[in-house]
């Protein structure tokens, strides 16, 4: 097994701007602790942990250094941040990736063995809701990726994956619907419709506006379906064919 550095965010109060700021100006200078220090570990993989506002400059600055990238959530802030690192992805050779834990849990594991028995896709859906957190500075304009780029990423990878283990190959296009909050500059609600080559679609649902918490996946095809929900926080997995 590979061994991975962590690149790990400070142990600074979040709302400490100015040692923020002391500690990103002496990793941009490569100083201790700074990302220069990889320049000897281009047989490595990195994880990237480091505060969303300088998550895009540091990636790049490992990759340019050889570096192979696991890149934590919130993945960015905007969508030109995403197009960056989409684009950073594309020059790399495959060496910036996202590593999803909720692909290893037991349940969703179930899920991908059953996907096949379903037959031909007709219907996927994953949602994601919560009320919008209480800790953390999940919606500032510093820290934050709201709905989208911090809690969707969860459910856009597990609907990528199960789309894919069914038969319907990798996304060819991606639309979104985007509703945000008072008080702040960040997204607390999304909706995104992934699409494949063969015309069929896919929904996820990523929201901090809900009243009461729920993670659902449901794929439908025209033998049946599987279905996994959250009941009294133990998650199940039923198969209907």
């Amino acid at each position: 097994m590979a061994q991975v550095e962590r690149i790990v965010k400070p142990r600074t109060n979040h709302r400490n701007r100015a040692a923020l700021r002391r500690l990103l100006s002496r990793i941009a200078r490569g100083g201790r602790g700074g990302t220069q220090r990889i320049m000897d570990w281009t047989a490595r993989p990195v994880e990237q942990a480091m505060p969303t506002m300088d998550r895009r400059a540091s990636v790049q600055r490992l990759l340019d250094a050889g570096a192979a990238v696991v890149l934590e959530k919130p993945l960015c802030r905007t969508i030109d941040e995403a197009d960056r690192l989409v684009a950073a992805a594309a020059r790399s050779g495959g060496r910036l990736l996202y590593a999803e834990n909720l692909v290893h849990a037991p349940v969703f594991e179930r899920m991908l063995a059953l996907a096949q028995r379903v037959g031909t896709p007709t219907h996927l859906e994953v949602r994601t809701m919560s009320s919008l957190p209480t800790w953390g500075d999940f919606t500032s304009d510093e820290w934050g990726g709201g709905a989208l780029f911090d809690l969707g990423v969860h459910p856009l990878a597990l609907a990528m994956l199960l789309a894919n283990v069914a038969g319907k190959g990798r996304v060819t296009s991606v639309a979104a619907v985007l509703r945000g909050g008072e008080g702040h500059g960040s997204d607390e609600h999304a909706e995104v419709t992934l699409g494949f080559a063969s015309g069929f679609t896919a929904t996820v649902v990523a929201s901090w506006q809900a009243p009461q918490p729920l993670w659902d996946i449901q794929l439908a095809g025209d033998r049946g379906v599987v279905r996994s929900e959250e009941h009294t926080s133990e998650l199940q997995s039923r198969l209907h064919l």
